[in-house]
């Protein structure tokens, strides 16, 4: 919780620098506020469990044994370990995601354990809004979403319920299914629906891929993959799918380890040789 607190304070500094609404800084500082809270709360928990009295609790705290019991002990408290209003009802956690959702949005904060993958998952949402006509703050309205969040998923500082960022691609414009293999990544940490039922085509995967790259030119991917460009084209249309060897030099021109796609691949005897779509 400690490191959560501390990257979420970097994320307020950032989000201060970069100009966001006052909306969305203050919605976020209300946050790390409760996470210090929850964070004082726990640490005296700690302390409890390991024999301190509220006295010696207290007295390190520099305030009265009373004090202390109020301020850290009791269901309260625990409630606020927890993460939960006392009203709130119980939800499921990743063991990934263990902070509290955001404005009880469903909203993760980005664990440090998955941050690239958030990023990239961000950055194909920006790729589409920047496209779109849409402003942020008209897609916050739309999505019914808060403003703070929306900035806070195309930064990649958090993660949204797959209806939401299937909700937010749609409103941009883009094609949602491309954005579901980054969101598996980013939400649990892996990828682990099956390719068949849940993703369609491997070009699929690669589109959303490349967004998450920011939608660099085609021209570019065949030039650093080492591709022909006609080629490049018919993989990315679905036309044509990829050997193992010219998956990973793909892949890797996004960032992308090709062990991430490896079960998502269809067999390599499957294959459909290029020029030999028709």
């Amino acid at each position: 919780m400690a490191t959560e607190l501390g990257i979420q304070a970097e994320e307020l500094l950032a989000l201060v620098h970069s100009e966001a609404p006052l909306a969305s800084v203050l919605e976020l500082t209300a946050q790390v506020q409760g996470n210090a809270v929850r964070l004082t709360v726990a640490l005296a928990a700690v302390a409890r469990a390991g024999g301190a009295t509220w006295d010696e609790v207290a007295a390190a705290a520099g305030i009265s044994s009373a004090s202390a019991r109020a301020r850290w002990g009791g269901p309260k408290a625990a409630r606020l370990v927890a993460g939960a209003s006392p009203t709130a009802v119980h939800r499921p956690r990743s063991a990934i995601h263990w902070t509290a959702p955001i404005a009880n949005n469903g909203f993760l904060p980005t664990a440090p354990a998955v941050r690239e993958r958030a990023r990239m998952l961000g950055s194909a949402l920006k790729v589409l809004q920047q496209r779109s006509p849409l402003s942020i703050e008209q897609l916050a309205r739309m999505a019914d979403v808060p403003l703070a969040a929306v900035y806070m998923a195309l930064d990649g500082q958090a993660v949204a319920p797959w209806p939401t960022t299937y909700t937010l691609a749609d409103l941009l414009g883009g094609e949602p299914g491309e954005l579901r293999w980054l969101w598996e990544r980013a939400w649990h940490g892996s990828v682990r629906l099956s390719p068949a039922d849940e993703f369609g085509a491997l070009s699929t995967v690669l589109r959303g891929a490349r967004l998450g790259a920011g939608a660099p030119a085609l021209p570019a991917i065949s030039e650093q993959a080492g591709l022909a460009f006609e080629e490049t084209a018919a993989i990315f249309d679905g036309g044509v799918e990829p050997d193992w060897p010219t998956l990973c030099r793909l892949v890797n021109c996004f960032g992308v380890s090709p062990e991430e796609l490896r079960t998502l691949r269809v067999s390599e005897q499957r294959r459909i040789p290029f020029g030999a779509e028709g």
